[in-house]
């Protein structure tokens, strides 16, 4: 152990070199971890800066799909409705026509309607007054379908199903690539 007159006499002496050592040592840990840490932050900004360009590009490119699948939409949209509105406009004009190419005979009576409109997707409604039968055909007051009623059915079920082709075309079409233009 050292006695406690010979530390007070070297303590003054030593104070002075102890505390430049300290300072030294601490002046280089700090100078060690600052150069010895600069080469990684200047790799994290870096980096920082290559994810955030890569972000804005794939923001960039994500916007532009948008913008062309909406674009691409609305043409299609446009098609669709037109189509619809010709399909509709045929419709009724053979539907006109139909009145004056049958004679408004009845053809089914009251137990064939009730099944055909029991039918999945099937509605039996008359467009006018139901026709009262011919004598001994069927009961006076039994609903009774005539031609043109059944004209007039066949060319709304063909309207209908053009309407849901004409869409599900609109959808595959949304869903495929768009070709390319030719050269």
């Amino acid at each position: 152990m050292i006695p406690v007159t010979l530390l007070a006499r070297f303590l003054p002496g030593l104070a002075l070199p102890l505390l430049a050592l300290a300072a030294g040592g601490a002046l280089g840990t700090w100078a060690g971890y600052t150069q010895g840490r600069a080469p990684l932050q200047t790799d994290i900004a870096q980096l920082r800066e290559t994810h955030a360009e890569t972000a804005r590009l794939a923001a960039v490119a994500s916007g532009q799909r948008l913008l062309h699948a909406q674009a691409h939409s609305n043409t299609l949209a446009a098609q669709l409705g037109d189509q619809l509105a010709f399909n509709d406009k045929l419709t009724l004009e053979k539907t006109r026509a139909l009145q004056f190419a049958t004679a408004g005979r009845a053809c089914l009576f009251g137990s064939a309607l009730r099944l055909l409109d029991e039918s999945p997707g099937i509605t039996v409604a008359s467009p006018g007054p139901v026709p009262t039968p011919g004598p001994g055909v069927a009961a006076p007051d039994a609903p009774v379908a005539t031609d043109t009623d059944l004209a007039g059915w066949i060319a709304n079920t063909g309207n209908l199903y053009e309407q849901c082709r004409s869409r599900l075309g609109a959808l595959i079409a949304f869903h495929q690539p768009p070709s390319a233009p030719a050269p």
